[in-house]
């Protein structure tokens, strides 16, 4: 699974527990109101890890082009520079 799915998954969840969050305030009993509360407080939590996540995914993207030279240009990392003598 990839860090992209994740997010896709985690925003999905979070757009179903919404949707069941408007038919619940809707109701008028104990029962609907406490679990509408305990939907408010786990859709924050679910939308702050989400927000984390995206902080790595941008995180991860920006530091690839930075590990990985051969992605941005065509050169080559040291590693390659420093194996050049067995590629003959």
């Amino acid at each position: 699974m990839t860090l992209e799915q994740v997010i896709s998954r985690l925003e999905n969840t979070i757009e179903g527990k919404r949707s069941m969050l408007i038919d619940l305030v809707k109701g008028r009993n104990f029962t609907e109101r406490v679990t509408a509360e305990f939907l408010e407080i786990n859709i924050s939590e679910l939308e702050r890890i989400l927000t984390d996540l995206k902080q790595v995914q941008e995180a991860t993207t920006a530091a690839s082009w930075v590990g990985n030279p051969d992605r941005s240009g065509g050169q080559f990392t040291t590693d390659e520079i420093g194996e050049s003598h067995r590629w003959r």
